[in-house]
């Protein structure tokens, strides 16, 4: 009897743990606070845009309104994009200076994503032009090529890829110069996988939510098994994708996350815990997947480091 309860016992214990540890917890401005664009630190603080400006280690900076991102560079110097310009701050935030203004540049004044940093830490950041920068920010040059609304870079073979709505260009000499390739579609997101895997999602979500091509965009498959559909069959509308390792992971409109595990046809329902809320931002950090919504930001334990 006792040996049966102690293992009834133990089975409950194990039970609440695994529970516990692939459960959403919300873990900041829960209820009243939408989080447009999140990035982590090397010690694992968050820098977070919110409707009511940039907190930084939980402190709101001197940036205030109408910031729509966030990124961090390799060396930890700051950049946010907001309504008058990109911001640069080497100082976690205490001190911010102007990088590009809003004169010189259109600045979306929306949630989306306009900046991407490769390995070697060049930023890139696009608002129909496209720019880069060797040195952080202190200095940005045009790039010659036509518009660009999303930009996506293989980390192994260094090929970049950018669209614009339907039409995609290719560099694979760290773009010093462009050539125009076929289209698979108009990209609402893009980015490539560890494993060399292209992704993106379509502007429209009515009939597909991902196409994935494992063999440098010669060929395309849909991915649609496992999310749901309206009764008029539309799929949810996604409002973010992210990529980690060869995983994907979509963020829709108050239909949940979504995980797309390497070589998997189906997509994978992470939502256990998750108010219905809008996804507007996607972390995966150091085995943690951290959402940025409108009621705050959300933590789930992940398996995979």
């Amino acid at each position: 009897m006792k040996r049966t309860i102690l293992f009834v016992n133990i089975c409950l214990f194990l039970t609440t743990i695994a529970f516990a540890q692939n459960r959403w917890i919300p873990i900041f401005g829960y209820e009243n606070m939408e989080i447009r664009s999140i990035a982590m630190n090397k010690d694992g603080k968050f820098i977070a845009v919110t409707e009511k400006g940039i907190l930084c280690d939980g402190i709101f900076t001197e940036l205030m309104y109408d910031s729509y991102e966030v990124v961090i560079d390799n060396k930890e110097c700051i950049f946010a994009r907001t309504k008058y310009g990109v911001f640069r701050s080497e100082d976690n935030g205490a001190q911010w200076t102007l990088s590009i203004s809003s004169q010189q540049v259109p600045m979306p004044a929306q949630i989306e994503k306009c900046f991407t940093i490769d390995s070697e830490n060049k930023i890139f950041f696009y608002s129909y032009y496209l720019y880069e920068s060797i040195d952080q920010g202190k200095t940005w040059n045009q790039v010659n090529i036509a518009p660009v609304r999303r930009m996506a870079i293989d980390p192994n073979t260094k090929t970049i890829l950018t669209t614009y709505w339907n039409t995609w260009f290719k560099s694979v000499n760290g773009a010093k110069s462009w050539k125009e390739i076929e289209s698979p579609g108009t990209a609402q997101e893009i980015d490539i996988t560890a494993n060399g895997n292209i992704v993106f999602t379509p502007n429209t979500f009515y009939e597909n939510a991902l196409h994935l091509s494992s063999d440098k965009g010669n060929t395309w498959v849909t991915r649609n098994k496992g999310l749901p559909k309206s009764p008029t069959g539309q799929l949810p509308k996604v409002n973010v994708m992210i990529t980690h390792k060869n995983d994907v992971f979509l963020g829709t409109d108050y239909s949940g996350v979504y995980q797309l595990e390497n070589g998997s046809e189906s997509w994978k329902y992470l939502n256990r815990g998750l108010a219905a809320t809008k996804i507007n931002c996607l972390l995966h950090y150091k085995g943690h997947l951290y959402a940025g919504t409108d009621r705050g930001i959300w933590e789930l334990k992940m398996s995979d480091q």
